[in-house]
This record gives C-alpha cells, sequence and structure tokens, in this order.
C-alpha cells in the first residue's frame, strides 16, 4: 500500500515491478473541509497511470457505523465519487468502525457494540459506497478494547456485511487477539472466509510499557516485517480463500531505511508466490 511521502515513494521505487495491484487511500490524497485534491492526488496517477496496472481504493475515516443521513458522509461520498471517476478502482474497502461520533472525528475507527442496529449501519453504509464503486468491502480493524466478546465478531460481521465483501487482515486479527486475549484460529473458522476479496499483511510492535502501565498491547503501526505468527495464520486460512483477488502489503511511510527494501522484496515475493 503506497503511503503519501516522496522519500518513502522513491526509496521503494526499486519494489513496483513486484507489485501487481497499487492501493490507494483516497482521503490522504484530500486537503481541508472541501476534501480538495492535494499533490499526492496527481502522484499517485502518474505512478499508476504510467505502470498500467490494477487499482484498488481502501479507506480508513468514511465511518461506517456512523448514522447514514450525515452530511459529513454524503460530502465524504462525493470526494470518493471524484476519485473514481478520475482513477478508477477495481474494488473499495473500508476499516470496520465508527471514526465520527457526536459530530467529532476521531481519525481512527473505535469499535461498536454487536448489535442488530449496528450491523444494520455498516450494511446500509456499505450500500452506498457501492452505489459509487459496485464491489466493496469491509477490513477487520485491530482493537485494544471491546465492549463485545471478541469471538462473536466474526458472525455479527457475516450479517453487517449483507451481499459485500470481506477484507481480512490478519495482522488486525493477530493484534485484537494479543490485546484482547482469543486464539486467532477460533475468530478465523468463525467468519464466512467465502467472503474474502482481500487479505492484508503488516507488522507492528508492542506499545512502551510507560504508556500502558505494564500491560501488554500490540500495536498495528505497520512499522516492521510480517511476523512469523502473521505469516502462520496466512498459510493456514489461504487454502480456504476461494474468492480471494489480491494480497496486499502494508508498510508506514517513514519507516523503510535502505536495507529494509530487500526484506521487502522477498515478502512480495513469497506473497505472489503464494497466489500464484
Amino acid at each position: 500500500m503506497l503511503a503519501p511521502d516522496e522519500v518513502w515513494l522513491g526509496r521503494c521505487a526499486s519494489l513496483f515491478p513486484l507489485v501487481d495491484v497499487v492501493s490507494v487511500t483516497p482521503e490522504t490524497t484530500w486537503r481541508g473541509v472541501g476534501l480538495a485534491p492535494n499533490g499526492f492526488a496527481r502522484g499517485f496517477a502518474a505512478i499508476a497511470h504510467g505502470r498500467g496496472g490494477r487499482r484498488v481504493g481502501h479507506g480508513v475515516g468514511f465511518s461506517l457505523a456512523s448514522r447514514d443521513d450525515s452530511a459529513r458522509q454524503e460530502r465524504w461520498l462525493a470526494a470518493l465519487a471524484r476519485d473514481h471517476a478520475a482513477l478508477p478502482f477495481e474494488w473499495y474497502t473500508e476499516h470496520l468502525g465508527l471514526t465520527v461520533a457526536a459530530g467529532d472525528d476521531l481519525q481512527i475507527p473505535l469499535p461498536v457494540p454487536h448489535t442488530v442496529a449496528t450491523a444494520d449501519r455498516v450494511r446500509r453504509s456499505l450500500d452506498r459506497l457501492a452505489a459509487v464503486f459496485g464491489t466493496v468491502g469491509v477490513e477487520n480493524s485491530a482493537w485494544i478494547v471491546h465492549p463485545g466478546h471478541p469471538l462473536d465478531e466474526p458472525g455479527w460481521l457475516g450479517d453487517a456485511l449483507g451481499d459485500h465483501h470481506l477484507l481480512l487482515d490478519l495482522h488486525n486479527l493477530y493484534t485484537s487477539s494479543v490485546n484482547l486475549g482469543f486464539e486467532p484460529e477460533a475468530w478465523l473458522a468463525r467468519v464466512p472466509l467465502d467472503r474474502v476479496l482481500e487479505v492484508h499483511l503488516s507488522g507492528g510492535d508492542e506499545a512502551p510499557a510507560s504508556w500502558t502501565g505494564g500491560r501488554r498491547i500490540r500495536l498495528d503501526s505497520h512499522d516492521h516485517d510480517v511476523p512469523e505468527e502473521v505469516w502462520r495464520l496466512y498459510d493456514a486460512v489461504r487454502p480456504a480463500l476461494t474468492g480471494l483477488r489480491c494480497v496486499t502489503l502494508e508498510r508506514q511511510e517513514g519507516t523503510v531505511e535502505p536495507g529494509d527494501v530487500p526484506v521487502l522484496a522477498d515478502t512480495l515475493r513469497r506473497i505472489r508466490e503464494s497466489i500464484a
């Protein structure tokens, strides 16, 4: 997943021949309340058109669980439609959760209770996105706390998807399992794997003990290599992903040093071999 940082992009340019699909987060190419395009929008368009490859969209801030009469959601949909017209995506996905509450923009998705009402809201939001993009999905998020039982999430998520798809983020799942104390394999056994169209792989780190009072908290920080625990989950679940269309490697801008580039290349080759 390309992040909007010129140094990062330049350092990773040698990896582009190993990449078949470019994943773009549209809101990183906007600025201000009006959501007007910024300079990175032109940069991404140049990269995508120059490579002639496939493109998908992936968002964070649409707030799938917000009320669907939100004026903010309308502005967001208009900006997404503009971007999709200029640089069409094969599909579009959003993080599960709530990023807007009582008019406040929370920046990152917060968990929502596993109720019929919240499932309906997520499904209606996905329907509205589908009116723009056609094919859409929702990504399981990484949680530090959650109001429900984490092993209730897969069944609830299946209801919330409606006719849409799942983006399975395995590092998010691993992170949640560490933070909330459950077995990720049990979560995977309950989720509709036949609905997975994309997988995300990434790495993260442990939060400093000075932040957490000694509690172990893992962060989905995208600043390290994919850990072996996540590779094991991927290898175990891959045969069941009959609808898989791509696997995306995520890495945070500003975390790639020159010595990291060969490791990222090996990771991309390992992914390509797994889906060949």
